[in-house]
């Protein structure tokens, strides 16, 4: 029997083997790592010949919607944890990344390669580097095993057994056929299998400078720095190039509440860190300016889109110049942020200051400022044309240096002007249903009061001007502030365009003769139109109409029926029925709508019934002016009425006199005389009826919220409406008496000075 015997047996991993080489592995990929930092470290543009290898053989054939679902998922990421900004930012920035197409370098191997990229390469290298796998390996050596088969101790190892004629060294056997054929030795690492040759690649060789330089730039823009460090000069320059181009940044914070635009302010805490050269005031001053410029910007990029003024777009007066404009500032502003970008990204700041970034975007973006405040304004919301003329005219007005401004403001008139002197000439009525509407609200059904109320407005001729569109009392107050404008213009001897348009401006024209004609054609159509108005309204309902309005809203003319409805809520007050209460409103004021009660705040809210013509003189807005004074009055009666039925004491009779004499003044010395004072004036036809309108609900509102408005007087109807303890009421009484001595109106003083508080109720 031969046995075959290898001399070069396969050696069984220990663990000590198998740790030096895992090592040993670890410490080649620690080198490899090594190099790659050293060759992509600032300030080097070595080829990266082991970088380039490596990329192209392990992103060859790299999934471009695989990355992209990464990328993705980063977004998601950074949303979820409210980093919103950033997430715009890298959005944008990969898609700026794939409309830039380097020669013979797919997208997809790029971004991946990017994503392989930390601020700490060696850690990132060690936790992202994706071993091979091992082979299966051998069992492990059992010690256990060996022990009980043969252990440490005992006597077959103090008294051992040698042959004399055999050799201490001797390996030999005659009896054994050895196979001493030399067998390769296995190194390090034989366990493992081995990788495969990385494939060819058919194209050539791209120098990765510029991607490793963006890749550079990116980390310096968006790395955090110490708390105790200040910002230098190339610093700053970027932090403000970032913030006027919305990106991300450290020195600006982007804000954006309750759904308004974005807007951007310096951060406080930044300006402990501004560069040496800098003082913190003279850094404040800037960062305010940079960041009004980035707000500006930010507003351009929204409205510049024409798409965002659709409630614009029927007035064919403002379409065609603000259509132009805004092109031209969404191109004026494309332009300056790809000329920061490329002045910033090729010098890398060197070469540029915080001042000089200020002076260009001040001189670019200066004159369209003026423009973007009207352009927000009047992307609100619909307005009329008469209001957009008004709103132009007083911006530039007040911003005069605005050349934009200005020849906007000249086309809108030329256009403006020429259809109204068209129209004129022609004696035709517009067609337009925005300038007709009024009479499209008149109808059949409407009775006796529609028919006449056409005929009226057919037999004055109301033609193409500002007057016709919209409601009546807003458009006439318009047109009389654009003719009380120009008939100032024409009265002096200085011409228009040595008022408010700048001397720059070389585009004016005829202005001087189309302010003059339009002067003199719409104060001939205003005082036509105002007396043809007052006529009307005092002769078809103004009178009744006012007469409503008292008896309800003022509690004048009816004050025992309006006691009678009161008294009847505030029996009903701690279980309100709402059916109740409206046949209670029917009863005292019958036919006049109907009343809703809001249990929440304890307010009653009426809906009357108001006519075509009570519509164009008291409009909602007036109407929930006239609602919150009721609900003041109301609030006056429901603690007056509380304080009456607690327990007589000396405090409660105080506090019960004090707030009828509150309730005394706001009735008849300030709702009644100036109502009388209102409707005295009526019927002089030289006043204009509706700014003395405006002027009388201004007045009434002012005065009647200026009181129930104190702090002191909202915790004394409080005190009074809880039954609180006397000393609680007399302390709040107190408070609001010393209140209104001090700081209340003056008739409000005589009142309380004529008055004996301390016997009224005697």
């Amino acid at each position: 029997m031969m046995v075959v015997v290898d001399l070069n047996p396969t050696p069984v991993d220990s663990r000590w083997t198998r740790y030096m080489r895992d090592s040993q592995h670890d410490r080649a990929i620690k080198r490899e790592l090594d190099e790659l930092i050293q060759r992509v470290a600032p300030g080097t543009r070595y080829p990266l010949e082991w970088a380039f290898e490596k990329a192209k053989a392990s992103y060859l054939s790299t999934n471009n919607e695989h990355v992209l679902a990464r990328y993705d998922g980063w977004v998601e990421k950074i949303n979820v944890v409210g980093q919103g900004d950033h997430a715009i930012a890298l959005e944008e920035r990969i898609n700026e990344f794939r409309r830039h197409h380097y020669s013979n370098i797919a997208f997809g191997e790029f971004m991946e390669l990017l994503l392989e990229l930390h601020s700490d390469p060696i850690v990132n290298g060690r936790n992202s580097f994706e071993r091979e796998p091992s082979p299966s390996q051998t069992q492990l050596v059992d010690w256990q095993e060996i022990l009980e088969e043969d252990p440490l101790q005992g006597d077959h190892w103090s008294n051992p057994v040698y042959d004399e004629n055999d050799d201490d060294f001797s390996t030999s056997d005659s009896s054994i056929e050895t196979n001493e054929t030399p067998q390769p030795l296995k190194g390090l690492g034989s366990s493992r299998s081995k990788s495969p040759e990385p494939r060819q690649l058919s194209f050539r060789e791209v120098d990765c400078a510029p991607a490793i330089d963006l890749v550079q730039e990116i980390s310096q823009g968006l790395a955090c720095h110490d708390k105790n460090d200040s910002y230098s000069q190339v610093e700053l320059v970027r932090e403000c190039v970032y913030a006027l181009t919305g990106s991300p940044c450290h020195l600006f914070e982007f804000s954006n509440e309750d759904g308004e635009d974005l807007k951007i302010i310096p951060k406080p805490e930044a300006v402990s860190r501004v560069s040496e050269y800098l003082s913190s005031d003279l850094w404040l001053a800037l960062a305010k300016e940079m960041a009004s410029f980035a707000t500006h910007l930010e507003y351009g990029k929204k409205y510049s889109r024409y798409e965002n003024l659709s409630s614009l777009s029927h007035f064919k007066w403002f379409v065609n110049p603000l259509a132009e404009l805004c092109n031209q500032l969404n191109d004026e502003i494309q332009s300056l942020c790809n000329d920061l970008l490329n002045c910033h990204l090729t010098s890398n700041g060197r070469g540029s200051s915080v001042f000089s970034i200020a002076s260009i975007v001040r001189k670019r973006l200066g004159p369209f400022i003026p423009l973007l405040n009207l352009i927000s304004t009047l992307a609100d919301g619909e307005v009329h044309d008469a209001v957009l003329l008004d709103s132009t005219l007083e911006r530039l007005m007040v911003e005069p240096q605005s050349v934009v401004l200005s020849e906007f403001f000249l086309r809108i008139i030329k256009n403006y002007t020429s259809d109204l002197f068209i129209w004129m000439n022609s004696g035709v009525l517009p067609t337009n249903h925005l300038e007709r509407k009024f009479l499209v609200n008149c109808s059949d059904s409407n009775g006796q009061e529609a028919t006449q109320y056409r005929a009226w407005a057919e037999s004055v001729q109301l033609g193409p001007s500002p007057v016709v569109i919209g409601s009546m009392a807003n458009s006439v107050l318009k047109t009389g502030r654009i003719s009380r404008f120009l008939s100032v213009i024409d009265r002096d001897s200085l011409p228009v365009s040595t008022k408010f348009i700048p001397k720059n401006c070389t585009k004016l024209g005829d202005l001087d003769s189309i302010f003059l004609q339009l002067s003199n054609w719409v104060e001939i159509v205003e005082k036509d139109h105002l007396k043809a108005l007052n006529d009307a309204l005092t002769g078809a309902g103004l009178w009744k109409v006012f007469d409503l309005y008292q008896g309800m809203y003022l509690t004048l003319g009816c004050e025992e029926k309006h006691d009678r409805f009161m008294s009847g809520v505030l029996d009903r007050i701690d279980h309100v029925d709402v059916h109740a209460i409206q046949e209670l409103f029917d009863d005292c004021f019958p036919c006049l709508g109907m009343v809703v009660w809001d249990p929440s705040n304890f307010q009653l809210d009426f809906t009357l019934e108001r006519s075509v013509l009570s519509r164009q003189i008291i409009s909602d807005k007036d109407t929930t002016v006239f609602q919150k004074i009721w609900n003041v009055l109301f609030q006056f009666y429901r603690a007056g009425r509380r304080l009456s039925l607690l327990p007589s004491s000396p405090e409660r009779l105080r506090s019960l006199g004090y707030l009828n004499l509150i309730r005394f003044y706001c009735c008849e010395h300030v709702l009644r005389p100036l109502t009388a004072e209102f409707m005295g004036k009526v019927s002089n036809q030289a006043i204009d009826i509706f700014a003395l309108y405006e002027k009388y609900i201004q007045d009434v509102s002012s005065r009647v919220f200026g009181i129930y408005d104190r702090p002191c007087m909202r915790e004394f109807l409080q005190r009074c409406n809880n039954g609180d303890h006397v000393g609680y009421l007399d302390r709040a009484y107190q408070e609001l008496r010393n209140d209104i001595t001090d700081n209340g109106p003056q008739d409000l003083k005589g009142v309380m000075q004529g008055h004996c508080l301390d016997h009224i109720n005697e």
